[in-house]
């Protein structure tokens, strides 16, 4: 298999960034996938799952509680009974689903086939790989927790855990558990991991965003693209209003989204958001930008990055050229965000864009997650950034994060 050539820092990030798109948009695939049969004896197979989450019923949005999932089961699965493996749970990005990681034809993404080869070659041990839904209408749920979307927080790490842990056989154990995502979901495997570190003992992020503050700002690229009026969200419910979505403004669905997740309220129909900036007038709202910022990355970390104190931490970025869409530009306040804290952590640039090299990122995600303690990239940063001025910010909100949150066992199957 051809090595990933990874380049050492640079310095700041180059890319250009487009807020208006955001970091966080990802590769959707339309497809209807149907479930697969068994596999023959030794070899690996996908298994097209599904949980009825207690977390998201309710939701003032309308989305589904019932989520299907693709849980891929290696090679040595259905001949060794007895046996148990480690879990990766991979979180999808905007406008994406459980399929992105399984489905993607324009980047060659097929993280079962990736893993069978690099266990072939003995490059990284048998492992379970899980795939959830996290989407929403408006394309994303940012793994937030609320009245109007659902808690997507414990549908994640309490609810489809224990069910995965009930029907398959894992190791139910931290250290056997780890969390990944690009883009929406590198944000969200992060934020989990801090927030669930009893569940999760090891992150990897590819893409992540940090600083929303960080000039030109989230609304600075809205406006842009927004110049003059705020249009309505294209609300998804099936694959013809997806594709309505893709062809059209994006960027108002990310900002609904983005509302939804960070500042929702369920006093304000029919979209339940309050938005931080106000049309016609194109002024900031400012206790709503205020509460947007508190939810970055960078503040999570500055609150509570003392969580991930025993947690495995890897980073990764592309560099470039830009093929489908430039990295985001603030990558330096998260790194720099983790060293205040302390974290030990491995950062990695890698060739290529927010998406274009989405597979060979995954293959270093799959390697460092198994052997978080001695994986080595061919080449890594050399030099690290400053600390983070935090001067001009707002004053920090206080904690919505519990140290160690329990969570309730969620009563599924018998083991597969």
């Amino acid at each position: 298999m051809k090595k990933l050539a990874l380049k050492p820092m640079m310095g700041t990030i180059k890319n250009v960034y487009k807020p208006e798109i955001c970091v966080f948009l990802t590769v959707c695939t339309i497809v209807f996938l149907a479930n697969s049969g068994l596999a023959q004896a030794g070899e690996s197979r996908y298994v097209l799952d599904k949980i009825t989450s207690p977390s998201l019923q309710g939701n003032l949005l309308g989305d589904p509680a019932t989520r299907p999932m693709w849980v891929w089961l290696p090679p040595s699965y259905d001949t060794s009974p007895k046996k148990r493996y480690p879990t990766i749970y991979m979180l999808h990005g905007f406008t994406g689903d459980h399929n992105q990681f399984k489905y993607g034809p324009m980047l060659k993404l097929n993280i079962g086939e990736m893993a069978s080869r690099l266990i072939a070659e003995g490059r990284i041990e048998e492992v379970i790989i899980v795939m959830p839904d996290a989407s929403n209408v408006y394309g994303g749920s940012f793994y937030a927790s609320n009245k109007v979307i659902g808690d997507y927080r414990t549908y994640i790490a309490g609810d489809l855990v224990n069910y995965i842990d009930g029907k398959y056989r894992t190791i139910p154990d931290r250290d056997s558990r780890s969390i990944a995502g690009n883009s929406m979901g590198a944000n969200g495997a992060l934020s989990l991991a801090m927030e669930y570190p009893k569940i999760f003992g090891a992150v990897a992020a590819m893409s992540p965003s940090a600083d929303l503050a960080v000039p030109p700002t989230t609304l600075d690229g809205f406006l842009k693209k927004n110049p003059t009026t705020l249009d309505r969200p294209t609300l998804v419910h099936n694959t013809d209003e997806l594709r309505a979505l893709l062809s059209g403004n994006v960027s108002v669905n990310v900002f609904y989204a983005r509302g939804a997740a960070f500042s929702p309220n369920p006093d304000n129909p029919p979209y339940y958001v309050d938005l931080p900036l106000r049309y016609p007038e194109k002024t900031v709202v400012q206790d709503v930008w205020n509460k947007w910022l508190g939810q970055d990355m960078v503040s999570q970390i500055e609150r509570d990055g003392q969580n991930l104190t025993n947690t495995d931490i890897f980073i990764d970025i592309g560099i470039g050229p830009v093929t489908f869409m430039p990295e985001g530009h603030d990558i330096e306040y998260l790194l720099a965000a983790l060293d205040e804290k302390g974290l030990a952590h491995t950062f990695v640039e890698s060739p290529g864009d927010h998406l274009s090299h989405l597979r060979e990122r995954t293959t270093e995600v799959l390697k460092f997650l198994s052997a978080p303690g001695t994986y080595v990239p061919e080449k890594t940063q050399s030099e690290r950034v400053g600390k983070i001025k935090t001067n001009n910010r707002f004053k920090k909100a206080e904690s919505t994060f519990s140290v160690g949150k329990e969570v309730v066992p969620y009563k599924s199957n018998q083991n597969t």
